[in-house]
């Protein structure tokens, strides 16, 4: 059976592979030989009865392969950042390691996988992950996108502070998302390229801030939906002004004038082009634990999954 004392100390050695041999691409987000490690595997379809198998202990294998840094794991499904909060202390760093980060009062937390981040709110050189935005200017349609990301708050309060946005200011190129409280309701407020609100309504009674939620919010163009957990949210009006451009950094917990919140992030994704609900239902669902595995016989240092 598996052993981490069978693999490289980094398991650069570990591999995934369809039944006809392919190798799929993986990125090891954490590996911890004395306890659970994450990785994550590009399965080009997965559907009731898909098999695949983890080798191991391969003495030829002594480096990480290409897509542990190039980013292959998620371009061949449309995502143009994952940032995973790795655990470690480059935890900052995005998933294809070719945009630069950088954090402002962000420390290190347990995520929903793996590791996290924690901004304690406030200024925007005080709470915030700050990113380039060099890959998004290869976006099919700058306006088509899905926007992603797992947040919990100290307390379940709600009050009016960015969360994610691509803006330096409240009517600029890119989106803006935040938590909310005012004018449509109270959840979450959503804009791209203007001021046009569409207003999620999320009371209390149906989603816990202090705990850890999935957000996701597809704009198509013309208009926004945001998901809760998987499930469509009712919306207080829908239209937005579609987003142009993408000039400025993006920010994780803030945007370019300040007004920040305070809270954990996981998972922040942004996606080229518009994901369908179940879609987004299968993304919130890998958070949990839905694969089996079981030894090969007679294969040796192979698991099938």
């Amino acid at each position: 059976g598996f052993g981490y004392g069978k693999c490289r100390p980094d398991g650069a050695d570990v591999s995934f592979e369809r039944e006809d041999g392919t190798v799929l691409n993986r990125e090891i987000e954490s590996w911890n030989p004395s306890g659970e490690s994450i990785v994550w595997v590009s399965v080009p379809e997965v559907k009731a009865g898909t098999e695949f198998y983890l080798r191991y202990c391969d003495p030829l294998q002594t480096e990480q392969p290409a897509s542990q840094t190039d980013g292959s794991v998620w371009s061949a499904a449309g995502y143009k950042l994952v940032m995973h909060f790795a655990p470690g202390d480059n935890f900052l760093r995005e998933a294809a390691n070719d945009v630069s980060v950088t954090g402002y009062g962000s420390t290190e937390v347990t995520g929903v996988l793996g590791g996290g981040v924690s901004l304690p709110g406030g200024g925007r050189t005080e709470s915030a992950v700050e990113i380039s935005q060099s890959k998004l200017s290869t976006m099919t349609d700058k306006s088509k996108c899905t926007v992603s990301f797992r947040f919990k708050k100290p307390n379940n309060s709600v009050s009016t502070a960015r969360m994610f946005c691509g803006n330096n200011s409240a009517n600029a190129a890119a989106f803006d998302i935040m938590q909310w409280s005012g004018t449509g309701g109270t959840g979450m407020c959503v804009r791209g390229s203007g001021t046009g609100n569409a207003i999620a309504v999320l009371p209390t009674s149906a989603i816990d801030w202090s705990l850890w939620n999935q957000f996701n919010v597809v704009f198509d163009g013309t208009s926004a939906q945001v998901y809760t957990n998987g499930y469509p949210a009712a919306m207080n009006g829908t239209t937005i002004t579609a987003i142009t451009g993408y000039t400025n950094p993006i920010r994780v917990g803030n945007y370019g004038q300040g007004s920040g919140i305070p809270g954990s992030f996981d998972e922040c994704r942004i996606r080229d082009g518009v994901s369908s609900a179940d879609w987004l239902l299968a993304e919130q669902e890998t958070a949990g634990e839905f694969l089996t595995f079981e030894p090969v016989e007679a294969a040796g240092d192979t698991l099938k999954v």
